[in-house]
């Protein structure tokens, strides 16, 4: 259908109107507030009309131009009148306020009118606000100011006492009219040295007047003119200036002594009348009866009936009065705002408007046709906080009463104002967050504010650094800038507030999704701090949602962004808690690589944490291992480190990867292969060679030993040389390697240079665990140990033990590796002459004989420990050590007395170095020690020369404590030595050459 244009234009000139109307209301002084409610509940049919334009369709369907252009003509009407009071002088507006306020009362009369003819003609298109508007109209009456009734009356009086009374002087006339003229300018509110303002408007209003002709006005012009702007009343005014006069401004009211309680003396609330007709505060005349009066308070007459009637009209006069004086209260308020420099001022009025908002909150909505935007929003630039706490509630007021009222703040361009005292202190200003959630439920207010430079950074700060309430205000704002620009969710997020992030990743659609998945893990820096807040704000179960259900894309981005997640160790249980492990673990069979590979990414970082490693384990995981060590290098590498974490603490784990080992040993030796996962694989072999159960399966080539070797050149990291170290240290202890690795001398030779590590102790423990294995008598050739003892291994091996710094589990190894030497020594010691014994004997040190061994011992020569000074720091760790260096350093003591021919000399060094306390003192210990303690005393206490008290007495005491509690080993060394102390007779049940049992 073609739509009408003058319709279209019709529409569009109510809109226009409407506008033209409010602008001019501001400009007229007198009857203001009046004026400016007129324009008000125009503007309020604004939305309705706006709608109209956008169904013109509709409109020249039903054929509403001509109730449309009676409601436009009257609106014209209304503007005419408006634009034709704003040119006229204030005075003039004065004399005729009660024409005015008829004029507006039948303009809003015919203005209702019309509204109902538009409504009925458009029954299917109704506006609700429309309707409201409506109602309202029908109800409104504007009513004169008392006070310009009585300042009209005054002037019209003075008018005709002149024109009557000649006989007057004209000094007297001249103060009579000069003392008017003042009288008009402090009801006006205008400072009275500013009057000539009054007068020039008052004669300019004459001139327009003439030049159109306007018989009516000229003539009552001309009267006002001669009376108030002559020479004489100008030179009076002059005269006033210097005499003191009402501030600037002030304006008050005489409230009307009826309005006042004849009992109390205050204002009435509820006017009541009684039978005789005077009026009274119902609560004071109730009072007046309750305590036993029946008489009126001012007559005294008695009363027939104390029966109360309301006093209607007095009650409607003040409430108009009461109306009109709180409406020219809050212009004057505002006016001050706009002029007032001083703080005191400013409070003073702020406070007034306080006031007013407490009484009737319906004030708030004349805030705006009022012009109190322009001025609060300046003065809340510059004010105190007390201040502006209030300014930003009177805001938030006006901002709850509907989008219009919010249109109009954007448009006093307040926001800027708003944004940037919330950046000066973000975590302690609850006004501007609130009164900015509330703006950005409104389209063009969120545009408002994200169109400001670093908004959204800043109401994230507000985010982080508010408490309670002012923390969810800002959050709410966020939310709400988000529902109109999607980018800020990544901004906010940038500055660590991720509510939005996660609301867009749950509810957003599939574009949204897969922006922001990519956005976690390319655009947030997120460190660890970050990554941690992010995954308790609750991110994982969304992108486990969408790595199982998006699209291609959105999978790939939301299993990079899982993957850099589970790096941080905090939020490794957050994934085991929101069931992540078994949709992970399903995806190992998915058909597309790369959810292979994400997938593996994540339960990689995921398997370092010992409680979710074990729920990865119960998930089957290792049965899908075994295909994915085969694929491509990037699923080797996380496959190979997730069963390194898995095996570390499971023991199941590492059994069912024992058919594994050839794969894993054909990896390790792959070129190309990155370093990290070869320390991954050499990580899982160290842990099956620490285990007992597992570590035969690792029985290997002189191939791969010489390749693990190798793998310790210059070029590998300290990380990689301990982890090989390790791993030859638990390959060591497999039977079928000790010959293989013995044979590459390269080894020994190594395992020397790491002993001599201060360092790092793993290494050093590593060293000496493979030196125990391969250094034992009975697998190595003599001189290998000869040439090691050379290269000063004796004297490193007695340096870990002796040292308080070297871990128990490197000295244990280091005993042990002391007692391979030890008892190689008899087999090395040369045989002195009789001749080299005499001069030994004579002091020729050349010539030394050892004092255990028959022949001359050295350390490097015939590997012997009694000259390496180790036999006093052995005997040491029998009584302090713990309990295996304690069992290790009997057993290399006990070397030096297994020898016939050196038992005797064996027996004296050890007592001499106070051997038989310190076996006295683990007695009990444990039932190894106890054992060992006993099988040495026996051995001591076969030299007859020991047997004295001074040498028996504590061990027989210890060794009778064995009989009754150590074990069977035990308690037969220990009667033997009994024996030998004449303790046990030979042939008693003790006797265990005679018995099968002991006591």
């Amino acid at each position: 259908m073609t739509i009408d244009p003058d319709l279209a234009s019709l529409v569009s000139r109510a809109l226009k109107l409407i506008n033209d109307v409010r602008q001019t209301a501001v400009e007229i002084a007198v009857n203001h507030a009046d004026f400016l409610m007129m324009a008000y509940y125009l503007v309020e049919l604004r939305p309705f009309v706006e709608e109209l334009n956008k169904q013109q369709e509709y409109l020249s369907e039903i054929h509403a131009l001509p109730s449309l252009q009676r409601f436009t003509n009257v609106i014209e009407s209304m503007h005419t009148f408006t634009k034709v009071c704003a040119s006229r002088s204030r005075i003039y507006l004065l004399c005729h306020s009660i024409d005015l306020v008829q004029n507006m009362n039948k303009s809003i009369k015919e203005l209702a009118e019309c509204l109902s003819a538009v409504l009925d003609e458009l029954k299917g298109f109704s506006s609700s606000m429309a309707c409201e508007v409506h109602t309202r109209l029908e109800s409104l009456s504007f009513q004169p100011d008392p006070g310009h009734n009585r300042i009209a009356q005054e002037i019209r009086t003075t008018l005709a006492s002149m024109e009557r009374d000649d006989s007057i002087y004209i000094d007297e006339q001249q103060m009579q009219c000069t003392a008017l003229l003042q009288k008009i300018a402090t009801h006006l509110g205008v400072n009275f040295s500013e009057v000539s303002m009054l007068q020039l408007e008052l004669q300019k209003d004459l001139t327009v007047a003439e030049s159109e002709g306007r018989e009516e006005d000229i003539h009552e012009l001309k009267k006002l003119c001669a009376l108030l702007c002559s020479p004489e009343v100008t030179d009076g005014r002059r005269a006033f200036i210097s005499e003191p006069s009402s501030p600037r401004g002030v304006h008050v009211w005489e409230v009307p002594r009826p309005f006042f309680c004849p009992i109390t003396k205050e204002i009435m609330r509820e006017p009541v009348m009684l039978e005789q007709g005077h009026t009274y505060e119902k609560s004071a005349i109730l009072e007046w009866f309750q305590r036993g009066y029946r008489t009126c308070p001012d007559t005294g007459n008695e009363l027939t009936s104390l029966e109360l009637i309301p006093n209607v009209t007095l009650q409607e006069a003040m409430d108009q009065y009461f109306s009109n004086m709180h409406k020219q209260q809050l212009l004057h308020s505002l006016q001050e705002l706009k002029e007032e420099s001083t703080p005191a001022g400013i409070e003073a009025s702020i406070n007034v408007i306080k006031s007013l908002l407490r009484k009737d909150s319906g004030y708030v909505r004349l805030l705006v046709p009022l012009g109190g935007l322009g001025p609060l929003i300046s003065v809340l630039k510059l004010s105190s906080s007390p201040i502006r706490e209030w300014i930003f509630r009177i805001l938030y007021k006006i901002a709850v009463l509907g989008d219009s009222y919010k249109l109009s703040i954007v448009e006093e361009d307040a926001i800027p104002t708003f944004i940037r005292i919330l950046s000066k202190n973000p975590g302690d200003n609850g006004g501007p967050l609130q009164l900015l959630w509330e703006l950005s439920k409104f389209k063009a207010a969120a545009s408002a504010i994200l169109s400001e430079r670093g908004a959204v950074l800043i109401i994230a700060s507000a985010c982080n650094l508010c408490q309670n309430d002012q923390k969810v205000l800002a959050e709410k704002l966020l939310d709400n800038l988000c529902l109109f620009d999607k980018s800020i969710i990544v901004e906010a997020a940038k500055s660590s507030v991720f509510g939005p992030l996660i609301s867009g990743l749950s509810s957003g659609d599939e574009e949204l999704k897969l922006k922001l998945a990519i956005s976690i893990s390319d655009s947030l820096e997120l460190d660890e701090h970050n990554s941690s807040v992010l995954v308790k704000a609750g991110v994982i179960p969304p992108l486990l949602h969408l790595l199982q259900h998006g699209i291609f894309e959105s999978k790939q981005a939301a299993g990079k962004a899982l993957h850099q997640l589970s790096a941080t160790d905090a939020n490794i249980p957050f994934f085991a808690n929101e069931g992540a492990i078994p949709i992970l673990v399903k995806l190992l069979g998915a058909s597309i690589p790369q959810l292979k590979v994400d997938a593996l990414a994540i339960l990689s970082n995921l398997a370092t944490d010992i409680r979710v490693a074990a729920e990865i384990d119960e998930e089957g995981t290792v049965t899908h291992h075994l295909g994915l060590l085969l694929g491509d290098p990037l699923m080797q590498e996380y496959s190979i480190k997730t069963l390194q974490c898995m095996a570390k603490d499971s023991k199941t784990v590492r059994k069912s990867l024992l058919n594994l080992v050839p794969i894993i040993y054909r990896l390790l030796k792959e070129e190309g292969l990155s370093s990290s996962c070869r320390g991954s694989i050499l990580g899982l072999l160290c842990f099956l060679a620490e285990d007992r159960e597992t570590r035969n399966a690792l029985l290997t080539s002189a191939d791969m030993i010489k390749f693990l070797l190798d793998l310790m050149g210059k070029s590998a990291t300290a990380e990689d040389k301990e982890v090989v170290l390790n791993l030859l240290a638990g390959l060591s202890k497999i039977e079928g390697m000790k010959s293989i690795m013995v044979s590459e001398s390269q080894l020994l030779g190594l395992c020397l240079g790491y002993l001599k590590l201060h360092i790092n102790h793993k290494m050093q423990e590593a060293a000496a665990v493979i030196l125990s294995q391969l250094c034992d008598p009975a697998l190595t050739q003599p001189s290998t140990l000869v040439t090691l003892a050379r290269q000063g291994l004796i004297s490193n091996l007695v340096e870990i033990f002796s040292s308080t710094s070297s871990t128990e589990r490197a000295k244990y190894y280091a005993i042990t590796t002391l007692g391979h030497f030890s008892a190689c020594t008899p087999r090395l010691t040369e045989r002195q002459s009789l001749l080299k014994q005499l001069l030994a004997w004579l002091g020729m040190k050349k010539f030394k004989i050892c004092n255990v061994h028959s022949g001359k011992c050295s350390i490097k020569g015939t590997l012997c420990i009694v000259e390496a000074g180790a036999v006093p720091l052995l005997i040491h760790l029998i009584k302090e050590g713990g309990s295996q260096s304690a069992e290790q350093s009997v057993d290399v003591l006990k070397t030096l007395v297994d020898h016939k021919e050196s038992q005797s000399r064996g027996v004296d060094f050890l007592v001499k170095n106070e051997i038989i306390p310190s076996l006295v003192s683990i007695v009990g210990k444990s039932s190894l020690l106890t054992e060992r303690a006993a099988s040495m005393m026996e051995i001591i206490f076969r030299i007859k020369r020991y047997r004295e008290e001074r040498y028996s007495k504590a061990a027989t005491i210890s060794l009778a404590r064995i009989l009754g509690t150590g074990s069977a080993d035990a308690r037969r060394a220990a009667s033997i030595a009994l024996m030998h102390l004449k303790k046990v007779p030979r042939g008693t049940s003790y006797d265990p050459f005679t018995s099968t049992t002991t006591t």
